[in-house]
């Protein structure tokens, strides 16, 4: 099953990969394979720790089983709970936290859930930075935290609208805590104009 192949080190060194059905795919994983059971008799935990992530990525992104997301988040918390002495441990946090930032949040409907998910992205960034400064994964951290700390703010509204009738909008925004609206005038030339040099910007 491909999910042992998210197995930690000792046990993906124990794996047969002569069924793997991709050629490629089984090429990278042997030379993985490989380089983990190096650094294992080595004992060198560092270019360990580097392996099994770049393991998991590799995995994880030619993933075609079902539980893809929970496998993956489950093989990058081991690598911190395994290598937490260590600051290549960093970029699995790192990983973690994007995952649930980018991934988990977005596919969210749940506003209040998805602003949990969110704020625990943000916790572990911060945490990561603090506890492995200037750390590859510290570094990736700091520019995930000002993702999710940037302020937006948009505005959808319906291109027709009726006579005498609601004008139906959304506003989205984040981090920010108070918006104001204000509603105006807006002639029909001065649209013209505006929509004739949006088309020119395009066709530029």
């Amino acid at each position: 099953k491909e999910e042992q192949l998210f197995a930690e080190s000792k046990t993906f060194t124990q794996i047969n990969l002569d069924a793997a059905n991709d050629s490629n795919e089984k090429q990278v994983l042997l030379i993985l394979q490989a380089l983990t059971k190096n650094y294992l008799e080595s004992g060198e935990k560092d270019k360990l720790a580097e392996t099994e992530i770049q393991r998991m990525i590799f995995l994880y992104q030619n993933w075609k089983g079902n539980d893809a997301q929970k496998i993956y988040l489950k093989a990058l918390y081991n690598i911190t709970e395994t290598f937490a002495e260590h600051e290549e441990c960093a970029e699995a946090w790192y990983l973690i936290a994007s995952n649930l930032y980018h991934n988990q949040s977005a596919e969210m409907s749940d506003y209040t859930q998805k602003g949990k998910t969110i704020r625990e992205a943000h916790k572990i960034c911060v945490q990561t930075i603090e506890k492995y400064p200037g750390s590859l994964g510290a570094d990736q951290c700091k520019s995930l935290r000002s993702q999710i700390e940037s302020k937006s703010m948009g505005l959808d509204v319906e291109q027709v609208n009726l006579p005498d009738e609601n004008i139906i909008s959304l506003v989205n925004y984040k981090n920010i805590s108070k918006i104001y609206l204000k509603i105006v005038a807006f002639d029909r030339k001065a649209y013209e104009k505006i929509e004739t040099l949006k088309q020119k910007e395009i066709d530029s």
